[in-house]
C-alpha cells in the first residue's frame, strides 16, 4: 500500500536501492498532483511493504517513513536526506528484530 503526503517536487524523487548490493529492497518516491507517493518492494520475493508515517521536512530536505514487512513482522523506520553526490541519498534506518532467549 502507498501513502500520500503533500510536497513540492524535490531531489528525492525516483527509485532507490542500497549501493552495497546486499539488499533487494527498493523504494520508489513519486510526485503526483501535488502529493508525494512512497512505495516499497523486496525484489527477491516480490513482497510489498506497508508504508506509514510519511513525513517531509522541506527545510531539512528530509523524508521519513516506516515500512512494515508482513512476512517477517519487521518494522523499519527510514530517514532519507539528499547526499552531496548527485544520484544518491543518505539513509538512516532503525528496525525491529526478533530473537529467542533462554533462561540461564
Amino acid at each position: 500500500m502507498a501513502v500520500i503526503v503533500e510536497l513540492v517536487p524535490n531531489p528525492l524523487l525516483g527509485t532507490w536501492q542500497s549501493c552495497d548490493g546486499l539488499s533487494d529492497v527498493e523504494f520508489s518516491i513519486a510526485y503526483d498532483e501535488g502529493e508525494l507517493l512512497v512505495s516499497g518492494r523486496d525484489n527477491s520475493d516480490g513482497e510489498v511493504a506497508s508504508i506509514s508515517n510519511v513525513s517531509w521536512s522541506a527545510a531539512e530536505q528530509r523524508l521519513c517513513f516506516d515500512a512494515y514487512w508482513p512476512s517477517s513482522g519487521q518494522l523499519t523506520r527510514y530517514r532519507l536526506i539528499r547526499a552531496p553526490r548527485n544520484g544518491r541519498v543518505m539513509v538512516t534506518y532503525t528496525l525491529t528484530a526478533q530473537d529467542t532467549w533462554e533462561r540461564v
